[in-house]
């Protein structure tokens, strides 16, 4: 999967839903302020993630896609996380992005509804011990 060379980042896209994904330099590395993508997860898998979760529709009520590594939780950032989040982007024009997340932080921003949890459970796209960890925020 090809990417273009972009100021903040490596520009992916379209989806099939024709949205355009950057791939931002500031979460990649050891950022100490925001949170990065591990070093063995690259640019083209950040994407497929993302893809992935645009998709299957895995969003929330406010339009922010959730994405997993695997069905079982694989980290995927530096700091542990098992989660990413990829922010509603209401402009067409501007490119999505994501970081990693995760709901032992204790920052709402960071945890799915549980509802849509139960949704992923029930698609296979989580599993069940996996998904329950999320919703106890023990992931």
């Amino acid at each position: 999967m090809a990417a273009e060379t972009h100021p903040d980042g490596l520009l992916f896209g379209p989806t099939a839903s024709r949205k355009s994904y950057l791939s931002i330099y500031e979460h990649r590395g050891q950022n100490r302020v925001k949170s990065c993508w591990a070093a063995d997860l690259k640019p083209p898998e950040e994407y497929s993630i993302f893809d992935r979760a645009d998709g299957r529709g895995d969003s929330d009520h406010a339009g922010h896609y959730w994405g997993i590594r695997n069905a079982d939780g694989a980290v995927l950032g530096t700091r542990g996380e098992r989660l990413a989040k990829f922010p509603f982007n209401g402009v067409p024009a501007v490119p999505w992005h994501g970081y990693p997340v995760s709901p032992l932080s204790g920052r709402r921003s960071e945890i799915p509804p549980d509802e849509l949890v139960d949704n992923l459970i029930e698609a296979g796209t989580v599993s069940r011990t996996f998904g329950r960890k999320i919703q106890r925020r023990k992931a």
